[in-house]
């Protein structure tokens, strides 16, 4: 057992600090004992390093180390100050004066075990460039159709199977788990690498903090098994779904070859062209069947295919009308075009919204860029490329706010007229 979890609560010191110090302290240390524990084992190099905790509504932040140059003032062995301006604030990693730091939204999870699966995937980001596995985020949007939302919580349905199946059960199931993906990829040219690469990125950040939360192998699986139950209540798949494949297949991996070796290897040998699942096929010996639409129906019949086609066609009737909205809303009628290279935002993934060529919208989304900060509370549409992102346009130029949007406009920029009538285009002046 480790140490922080005998520590009792403490209290908050009042509702004039947004983030209690001692609490702060407290989890700081935890985030150490996780590194410290882990002694760099699983990716060959520590986990411990500079990080923030942040309370969003006041940008209060406090650090586990002096930030250069962000005017924090040391107190109780922390520091203390406001976030700058040009930082979003999202649990994510992010570069400051040269250097990766975590950030983390205050308040953290109460359990001692979601905190630190939290602390240990935020502190993976921060170390993931040093690993050669630099974050990518492709759009997946196959994932927000019919077929694609019905193959991937089959799929999820027999990785559930796989994390409470004992060592000899294990290798069948996970060849089920394989027919149903090989086959929902065959549908879309190209998904494949999509799937993959985001497993690659936000799928070993999450394993990281399931292997890091301080509980024994066979109970990790079990709680990641128990949190499965829920995916299919997720309102979007294409930016989240690796949160429950990625560590699904990150912890076979480990189970896997641990029996059929004697030894696990696979981190090591990763690259940005890397397949968690096909690392996976190879040690179960899977080959995709001839028929592979047969073999994926027999394998989707036992994990419940036709009560679930009927829940997500009547899905698809509300996903088609939302679709239209947002059309209407971010191209077919007049809007604001920003322009998005180099900025720092922040979304939910699990509420992202593929428009296919048109790009994804973001029901909510903070923008920090040259031109200033953009805060959206009613959609934003991201092309695909990640350049240009869409508003609803301004009643007039002169205003720079619209339904579902403010904006901070910095010193030489101005709302300009658009291509079309009744558009604008944010430029330079």
């Amino acid at each position: 057992m480790l140490l922080f979890s005998l520590l009792a609560p403490l209290a908050l010191t009042g509702p004039q600090d947004p983030i209690d110090l001692q609490l702060a302290a407290r989890w700081f240390q935890e985030a150490k004992w996780c590194a410290e524990e882990d002694g760099g084992k699983l990716w060959g190099r520590s986990l411990e390093g500079p990080m923030l905790f942040v309370h969003a509504p006041s940008r209060t932040a406090v650090a586990n180390r002096e930030p250069q140059g962000m005017g924090m003032t040391a107190k109780d062995g922390l520091w203390t100050g406001k976030l700058p301006g040009d930082l979003i604030t999202a649990n994510t990693a992010f570069a400051w004066k040269g250097e990766q730091w975590s950030m983390v939204l205050w308040p953290l999870p109460n359990t001692r075990a979601e905190r630190a699966r939290l602390l240990m995937h935020e502190s993976w980001h921060r170390i993931q460039d040093e690993l050669g596995l630099p974050g990518e985020n492709p759009r997946n949007a196959h994932l927000d159709t019919l077929q694609g939302r019905l193959w991937l919580q089959l799929e999820i349905r027999a990785l559930r199977s796989v994390m409470l199946a004992e060592t000899p059960e294990r290798a069948a199931l996970a060849r089920d788990a394989l027919v149903l993906r090989a086959y929902r990829q065959s549908l879309f040219p190209g998904s494949k690498a999509e799937e993959d690469r985001m497993e690659l990125h936000e799928g070993l950040a999450e394993f990281t903090g399931m292997m890091l939360r301080g509980t024994w192998e066979p109970e990790t699986r079990y709680a990641l098994a128990y949190r499965l139950l829920s995916f299919g209540k997720k309102r979007s798949l294409p930016a989240s779904f690796a949160y429950e494949t990625g560590p699904a297949y990150g912890l076979l991996l480990n189970v896997l070859e641990a029996v059929k070796l004697d030894a696990i290897t696979w981190r090591t040998k990763l690259t940005t062209k890397s397949s968690l699942a096909d690392l996976v096929a190879a040690l179960v010996e899977f080959e995709p069947a001839k028929d592979l639409q047969a073999a994926a129906m027999a394998v989707a019949e036992r994990h419940g295919h036709r009560e679930l086609l009927a829940a997500e066609t009547a899905r698809e009737q509300e996903r088609a009308a939302r679709e239209a909205a947002y059309r209407q809303q971010l191209i077919d009628g007049p809007v604001l075009e920003l322009p998005m290279n180099g900025a720092n935002f922040s979304f939910d993934p699990g509420a992202a919204f593929p428009l296919g060529a048109d790009g994804t919208v973001h029901p909510a989304t903070t923008i920090v860029h040259d031109w200033g900060k953009l805060v959206v509370t009613k959609g934003a549409r991201f092309t695909n490329d990640w350049m240009r992102v869409f508003v609803s346009a301004p009643a007039e130029a002169s205003v720079p706010s619209g339904d579902g949007w403010t904006l901070e406009l910095k010193p030489g920029w101005h709302v300009a007229a658009g291509k079309r009538s009744g558009d604008y285009v944010l430029a330079r002046k």
